[in-house]
């Protein structure tokens, strides 16, 4: 029982050294002329969603603060308003986008899946 809890303070201050910080949708694109977001799009129902979440925190560790980091659930009637500006038919994938949407990347599944294809896509967009 001592491991567990030793473990669970230990990636919670992990976490609060980390400088990757998970956001609203608003706040990023709000943000997003200064720093990149990325959008990690799911719904629970889909294919791999839970798998797919798990490697996005991992990115999330990864990259840090180079990105201002979202979760959107789809299924969730609050995203309405964000299908509306981004029509999403297939999830999960990570959206990432700056200046207010103005450049954009879609990475889907199998990307995201594979650590080497996502963080050298995700490095190469902050190029």
């Amino acid at each position: 029982m001592k491991k567990i809890i030793l473990l669970v303070f230990a990636l919670f201050m992990f976490m609060l050294q980390s400088n990757a910080v998970e956001m609203k949708f608003e706040e990023a694109y709000a943000q997003s002329k200064s720093k990149p977001a990325a959008i990690f799009l799911y719904a629970d129902w889909a294919d791999n969603a839970q798998e797919c979440r798990v490697q996005f925190e991992n990115i999330q560790q990864q990259l840090g603060n180079k990105y201002n980091y979202v979760f959107l659930d789809l299924s969730n009637k609050d995203t309405k308003g964000f299908n509306k500006i981004f029509p999403i038919y297939t999830v999960p994938y990570i959206f990432t986008f700056r200046a207010n949407g103005k450049i954009s990347r879609y990475f889907d599944t199998d990307c995201i899946l594979s650590n080497s294809c996502i963080i050298s896509r995700m490095n190469a967009f902050l190029r």
